[in-house]
C-alpha cells in the first residue's frame, strides 16, 4: 500500500510524491471530506496516473503556479488544486480533505488503498506547530497474538510529526491504538482516553467487539520545536 509524502500545501497547490514501485503500473488517488467518507464512503475518485508521471489538476495546467523543473526520476508527482474536485464528498481547497492512494499493478487488479493522509488547508504550516482535531470511527478487527494493527485497521497518516497527541474512546467498546504498523497496539478502554508526548506520523486504529468511534487532538510540527 502506498503512502505519499506531503511536499508543498500552500494555496491551490498541495504536492503528493509517491515512490514507485517495480510492480505498480497506475495510482488512482481517492479522497473524501472527513475521515470516515475516505476510509468507508466509499472515497471519491478523483484521478488515474501512470507511474513515473508528473500530474497538475485542471487549474494548475492554466497556470505556472509551483511549476519547477526538477528530476522525478524513480517518484510520481501530483500537483493539485483541490477546487478542481469540490463536491459534497471532497472539500474545495480553503478546508481540511483526506486522501488515499490506490495502487494499480501491471496486470491491471486494483490493489487495496493505503493509508488515510490527512491535508491540511493553506497556511496551515504557516507556523511551526499546529494542533489538530479529528473525529472518525474505526472498524472492528480481531486482535492479533503479535499485538500488531491486524489487517483491515484504519490507518491514519499525518504530513508531519505529530506531539502532544491526545486519543479520547468515545464509543462503547475498547478502541485499539499503534504508533506503526510493526508497533504493538494499546487498549484504550470504552470512554477512557491516551495521550502522549509524541504520536509520530502515523496511527493505526481498531475497535475490539465492534467500531470503535474516536476523537484526537495533535500537534503537528512543521519546523523546530
Amino acid at each position: 500500500m502506498a503512502t505519499p509524502h506531503l511536499g508543498e500545501r500552500s494555496v491551490g497547490v498541495a504536492q503528493f510524491i509517491l515512490m514507485n514501485r517495480p510492480s505498480v503500473a497506475q495510482y488512482r488517488f481517492v479522497a473524501g471530506n472527513t475521515i470516515n467518507e475516505a476510509f468507508s464512503g466509499p472515497p471519491t475518485i478523483m484521478f488515474t496516473i501512470p507511474k513515473g508521471s508528473w500530474f497538475r489538476s485542471p487549474t494548475l495546467q492554466r497556470n505556472s503556479v509551483s511549476r519547477v523543473e526538477e528530476n522525478f526520476k524513480g517518484r510520481t508527482i501530483a500537483q493539485v488544486n483541490f477546487d478542481d474536485y469540490a463536491s459534497a464528498t471532497i472539500h474545495g481547497d480553503s478546508a481540511i480533505n483526506f486522501v488515499r492512494i490506490v495502487e494499480i499493478d501491471k496486470a491491471g487488479t486494483v490493489l487495496p488503498a493505503g493509508p488515510i493522509v490527512v491535508v491540511p488547508p493553506p497556511y496551515f504550516f504557516s507556523a511551526a506547530h499546529r494542533s489538530i482535531t479529528l473525529s472518525g470511527t474505526a472498524p472492528s478487527a480481531a486482535a492479533l497474538a503479535t499485538s500488531l494493527p491486524p489487517s483491515g485497521a484504519m490507518a491514519l497518516s499525518f504530513p508531519r510529526r505529530c506531539d502532544d497527541l491526545t486519543i479520547d474512546n468515545t464509543s462503547a467498546v475498547p478502541l485499539r491504538v499503534s504508533l506503526g504498523e510493526g508497533m504493538p497496539e494499546r487498549s484504550i478502554a470504552a470512554g477512557a482516553s491516551l495521550s502522549l508526548a509524541f504520536g509520530g506520523t502515523v496511527l493505526y486504529l481498531s475497535g475490539t467487539g465492534g467500531v470503535a468511534t474516536f476523537d484526537l487532538t495533535a500537534t503537528v510540527v512543521s519546523g523546530p520545536r
